[in-house]
């Protein structure tokens, strides 16, 4: 894999808003560009052709400001365009679709939320809406 890359647009947005609005939020499982194993499969963890990571794992911290189930309820109610992929708590959203299916991976996403965009829509700013958050 390329040593080169950035993380698309509008995750890095959402990055921003959520380090701004909970300052003492913890890191610890937030997540972008892929390791190892992400590489060896297709994920949106790894470089697309314009060399942009379109996914980002944003680690749940009830305590530091970001509950990843508040945020995937906020995510559903709004139903942003840009999203591609949820996944949370053993739960997945449908690609294409706002559903909510069991999901069977082996990381269960318990101690982060995982959120992929579309190439189109990783590559806008515009801010998120994270009120109901």
């Amino acid at each position: 894999m390329s040593t080169k890359w950035a993380l698309a647009t509008s995750l890095d947005t959402l990055r921003r808003q959520l380090n701004l609005k909970y300052p003492a939020r913890s890191k610890r499982e937030d997540g972008t560009v892929g390791d190892t194993s992400h590489q060896a499969a297709k994920s949106d963890h790894n470089p697309n052709a314009n060399g942009l990571v379109n996914a980002f794992d944003i680690t749940h911290d009830p305590e530091g400001g970001v509950d990843c189930e508040k945020l995937r309820q906020a995510l559903f109610i709004t139903q942003d365009i840009r999203v591609k992929e949820v996944i949370w708590n053993k739960m997945k959203k449908d690609k294409g679709k706002w559903n909510w299916r069991l999901f069977k991976g082996t990381n269960t996403h318990q101690k982060h939320l995982h959120i992929s965009v579309t190439d189109i829509g990783g590559q806008d700013a515009i801010e998120w809406d994270l009120k109901d958050l």
